[in-house]
């Protein structure tokens, strides 16, 4: 139900499958961490034609063809991430938050990743000089790359499929049942893989172009959308913590951990799949191979899944210690700095500000 006349006092409901939205009351001054992370998401608006892009074209033409090949897997894989992100967010998580604080946060979140990234990638794209449709046709014809995100496409599946019976009122409000629950724990697990170790294997390789001062345009739009990916990795670990902390939501995540973890070692097992088949031809890229490319995922891997509670801890130090740059929002401003063609509202957030 898209507004109930319901009387509905904010302050005591939860944050999703409460009993329904009426008028958004933004005023009560409520839920002060989410606010304060929508508003950094909106206050770092950009649009990527504010980067100039013409040196990546010259640079894709006169590139060896193992090289364009690996661009492109990379580029298109993270048109069909971004795809599921903008999705996933706006069309199962929105509809069954009932806090209008947080509905907020989705709105933003999900316009970043529709009206902001996606463009981004066919930006990049069009940019090259080549046929674009050729290169959007062929992601729904790779298995490799349709394969690579199936399984968390079908997570957002389930969850559309409950969000619209909670939407319609098939179900009841106020009374979310187990399946509820553990399908929504389920979509926000999927959500911190994508965005936080699909994504990020992916942008190591865009990263890398620009490490041997080639696609630098690219790479500032790329990190760009990494400073974004952070933001709303950063919300989705709170929602978990927060949920996990919450006693209705302490079976359900018990019931679904072991399955949860089993799926974050698929998923790496995937990404290493994926390296294989980046690397069939070698791009030859200096400070990036498929071992060192192999060895970050399993970084990520552990150091994710220590954010989320599911790992005690991690050894492991970043094999690739390059990339800080280019994901910290300090190296995303220095790159806002070294182009004049990029106008932003306010600066990246502060490292300070995302503890929660």
């Amino acid at each position: 139900m898209i507004f109930t006349d319901k009387k509905i006092d904010f302050t005591k409901e939860p944050l999703f499958f409460g009993k329904g939205r009426n008028v958004a009351r933004l005023d009560l001054p409520i839920e002060e961490y989410i606010t304060k992370l929508t508003d950094k998401q909106l206050s770092q608006f950009w649009m990527p034609h504010d980067v100039g892009m013409g040196q990546d074209a010259k640079d894709y033409s006169v590139m060896s063809n193992d090289r364009k090949e690996f661009f492109l897997k990379n580029i298109k894989f993270q048109t069909v991430l971004d795809s599921n992100a903008s999705r996933g967010v706006f069309e199962t998580l929105a509809p069954v938050t009932t806090s209008p604080h947080l509905e907020k946060w989705w709105t933003a979140h999900g316009f970043f990743e529709g009206a902001i990234h996606s463009p981004s990638y066919s930006e990049i794209i069009k940019a090259l000089g080549i046929d674009a449709s050729e290169v959007f046709d062929d992601i729904m014809e790779n298995q490799h790359i349709l394969s690579r995100g199936e399984e968390i496409s079908q997570v957002f599946n389930v969850m559309h499929s409950v969000a619209g019976d909670y939407m319609t009122g098939s179900t009841n409000h106020g009374s979310p049942s187990n399946y509820q629950k553990e399908t929504l724990v389920r979509t926000l697990y999927a959500l911190n893989i994508l965005e936080n170790i699909m994504f990020k294997t992916s942008f190591m390789c865009s990263f890398a172009f620009a490490e041997n001062n080639m696609m630098e345009g690219s790479s500032k739009i790329i990190s760009l959308i990494a400073a974004d990916e952070l933001l709303h990795n950063t919300m989705v670990v709170y929602l978990l913590k927060r949920l996990r902390k919450e006693p209705e939501y302490e079976d359900v995540f018990n019931s679904v951990q072991d399955d949860i973890v089993e799926q974050y070692h698929r998923i790496y097992s995937a990404d290493l799949e994926w390296v294989d088949y980046l690397y069939e031809s070698d791009p030859a890229l200096i400070g990036l191979s498929a071992n060192s490319l192999k060895a970050y995922s399993l970084y990520n891997l552990e150091d994710t899944m220590v954010k989320v509670g599911l790992l005690s801890g991690s050894s492991l130090s970043n094999p690739l210690p390059w990339s800080q740059k280019y994901l910290s929002r300090n190296g995303v401003q220095t790159a806002q700095m070294e182009s004049d063609s990029i106008s932003y509202l306010s600066g990246i957030v502060n490292k300070s500000d995302m503890r929660w």
